[in-house]
């Protein structure tokens, strides 16, 4: 049986895996595939779906969700990370989703860091009303001490 679950990072092409590559593998292999609104359905879960998961995490409350019919899947979920720019809540939902689902494989892409901030800054700039980079990482992130005049 295989359990696979791709845990998401913004900005690490997700959407690309999800619409194209993680269902030709399920139709290939046979292995069912979830993205966050199926899996949550799949799960029966509250309105706020896989971010209840999440959410629930983060407050250390049990997380109690019947996965009988979950012998073997693909899993691709942005929630499952947990904060970005939270490394304790990494770690509790790492843990998290072992209690819920066992064994399984981990697939994490990871992108540049420096990268990832631009994109984000362009993503963001009209959105939040930043007028440079410093004013964005120091109002968005942690990464500000670590940011060098231009």
């Amino acid at each position: 049986m295989k359990k696979i679950i791709h845990i998401g990072i913004g900005k690490a092409a997700s959407k690309e895996l999800q619409r194209n590559i993680f269902p030709k593998i399920s139709e290939f292999t046979g292995i069912p595939f979830y993205n966050a609104l199926t899996l949550s359905q799949k799960l029966k879960l509250p309105r706020m779906g896989t971010n209840y998961l999440r959410k629930k995490s983060m407050d250390d409350k049990d997380v109690k969700i019947d996965l009988s019919d979950l012998k073997e899947f693909i899993i691709s979920d942005e929630t499952l990370y947990g904060y970005i720019f939270n490394n304790e809540s990494q770690k509790i939902m790492a843990k998290k989703l072992f209690d819920l689902f066992g064994d399984v494989k981990i697939i994490l892409f990871i992108r540049d860091p420096y990268e990832y901030l631009i994109s984000e800054f362009r993503m963001n700039i009209r959105k939040l009303n930043y007028k440079n980079l410093k004013q964005f990482i120091g109002n968005y992130c942690y990464y500000y001490n670590y940011i060098e005049d231009d």
